[in-house]
């Protein structure tokens, strides 16, 4: 085996590491709760845990299910969440689509169903 391979006892905890990973996490979440965004969806955030700093958000779909479209959606109401909490000095906006991100009127978020609809490029 070589230094770049994969081991797979690095794969597997024993269930007192597994209780030890998961009291780490449950301080971390607990300690930077204030930093953590949530959807920004009415009646959808209470099933989803908030963004922490440092986690991966994945979001998978088909080809033209609005993948792109959500991702712009959900930093258009992260940007609207960081100003409502006063954040703004502490995070720098940017955009995927080279535009650039308006700031918050008021609360900065638009509902899901406002959001435009783009053409898929398909």
């Amino acid at each position: 085996m070589t230094s770049d391979s994969l081991d797979i006892k690095d794969l597997i905890y024993t269930p007192s590491e597994t209780s030890t990973i998961g009291l780490e996490s449950s301080k971390k979440v607990s300690t930077y709760s204030d930093f953590g965004l949530p959807l920004g969806i009415e009646g959808i955030d209470g099933y989803f845990a908030p963004v922490m700093p440092g986690q991966l958000a994945v979001i998978i779909g088909q080809t033209s299910h609005y993948k792109s479209g959500m991702v712009s959606f959900l930093s258009e109401q992260a940007a609207g969440y960081i100003s409502e909490t006063g954040r703004d000095n502490k995070v720098q906006r940017t955009s995927s689509r080279n535009k650039p991100i308006p700031h918050s009127h008021g609360t900065g978020r638009r509902p899901f169903e406002d959001w435009p609809v783009e053409p898929s490029p398909i």
